[in-house]
Parts: C-alpha cells; sequence; structure tokens
C-alpha cells in the first residue's frame, strides 16, 4: 500500500498557509543528512504540524493510540503510516520506528509524552534514549516556542481517562523553532544498571531541549 504521507503533508501545509506567519528556523547547518531520531518540547497541539516542512525526508511521528480514533484524521494518520502509542506498549511502537529508520526515514518523538502548554516541560520518558541506543541513529534535540498571544486553547472529554483534556493551537503570528547539535548518547561507565542508563540519558536529551527552548524564546523577543 501507498502511503498516504504527501497526503498529510498537503493538509499541513494548508493549515500551516491558514494560521501560521511565518516559520523562523535557527539551527538548519545542524541538521544531520540520513535517517535521524528527532526530540522536541510539545507546548502545542500545532507545533509538530511544521516539522515535515523543515526536514525533507518521510517523517514517522510517535502518537497517542486515542488520535487514530479521531474520524478521518486517525485515517489519514494511518495510512500515512505514523505510528500509534499503545498505553502500556511502548516497546512496540519503538520496534516500528526502529523498522522506519532502517528504510531510511526520520523518527519524531515527543519524550514528554503529552502536551504541557508551555507552563514548564514535563519528565521525559526514556523511549527516545533506547531507541537511539538499539540503532545507533543520530538524535537531534529540538525546541519549539509560540507566543501566547498567537494561541487558542480547545478543550475535550477524555472518556476513558474520565478527564478533560485541555490543547492549545497556534491560530496566526510565527513559529519558533530552534535546532541543536546532534546528541553523543554514549554509554556512561559508571552507570551500571541499563535502565538507570537510559533515564541519565533522557536528563541529558530534556537539558537540551529546555536550552533550545529558552533560545527559541530569545528569537521571538527579538522578532
Amino acid at each position: 500500500m501507498r502511503s498516504w504521507y504527501p497526503i498529510l503533508k498537503l493538509l499541513l501545509k494548508a493549515y500551516i498557509t491558514l494560521f501560521i506567519d511565518e516559520l523562523r528556523i535557527s539551527g538548519k547547518e545542524n541538521v544531520p543528512e540520513g535517517p535521524k531520531i528527532i526530540v522536541a518540547n510539545h507546548p502545542n497541539a500545532t507545533d509538530g504540524f511544521t516539522l515535515p516542512f523543515v526536514f525533507p525526508e518521510t517523517l514517522h511521528f510517535l502518537i497517542q493510540e486515542s488520535v487514530f480514533s479521531t474520524p478521518f484524521v486517525g485515517q489519514i494518520l494511518a495510512r500515512a503510516e505514523q505510528i500509534p502509542v499503545v498505553k502500556g506498549k511502548g516497546s512496540e511502537a519503538l520496534e516500528i520506528a526502529k523498522e522506519r529508520l532502517n528504510q531510511g526515514n526520520s523518527v519524531v518523538i515527543f519524550p514528554e509524552g503529552r502536551l504541557n502548554n508551555d507552563r514548564g516541560l514535563h519528565k521525559g520518558k526514556v523511549g527516545a534514549a533506547r531507541l537511539a541506543v538499539a540503532t545507533g541513529f543520530p538524535l537531534l534535540p529540538l525546541g519549539f516556542f509560540v507566543p501566547s498571544t498567537t494561541l487558542r486553547s480547545f478543550s475535550k472529554n477524555i472518556q476513558d481517562e474520565e478527564r478533560v483534556a485541555t490543547s492549545r493551537w497556534q491560530w496566526g503570528g510565527d513559529c519558533f523553532i530552534r535546532i541543536g547539535k546532534p546528541l553523543d548518547l554514549t554509554l556512561n561507565k559508571q552507570i551500571g544498571d541499563f535502565e538507570n542508563h537510559l533515564r541519565y540519558l533522557t536528563e541529558i536529551i530534556m537539558s537540551h531541549i529546555a536550552d533550545l527552548v529558552d533560545l527559541a524564546k530569545q528569537d521571538a523577543s527579538f522578532a
């Protein structure tokens, strides 16, 4: 079956054309060629929409399974070979991500696993570090920032979890993106336990993302 990724990209382009004035990207010189694992903060629902226009290769996002049940949108994501993450079965999503990397494409992971609505980064999950160590592909950190004055908030009930989820969508203005240098996730021999090592690497990843977010905010202040 032919991937619907170009169709997904066309829909995202329509959104960007209507609701984002400009993508302000810094650090493109840091992007390595070939497949890579892209990691970023997750403040707004729409930030990830921009990445297919930052990176030329096909991107595969790890996305919460519940999004795939959304009418029409879920079908497009599935046909575009995006990767659903089922709660408690993250290892299965990482196996699919490995396949996509080996096929020559890149993978996008938001280590926080959920939106932070720009209230500070959540604690990162270890999946991105696990994937980088297992595959050896470069891990590229990235920071998003969109001024709150250009965002709109929407809420919906999550029945399975009995909670109300709020997400922010960009509704004008610029999206600021800071790309860092690929991270060297060399094993630290002083950390013997592998899971502790992954947690250590994840803290490094989140620290770099936080620094890039701060730089993106600085870019916005000077724009």
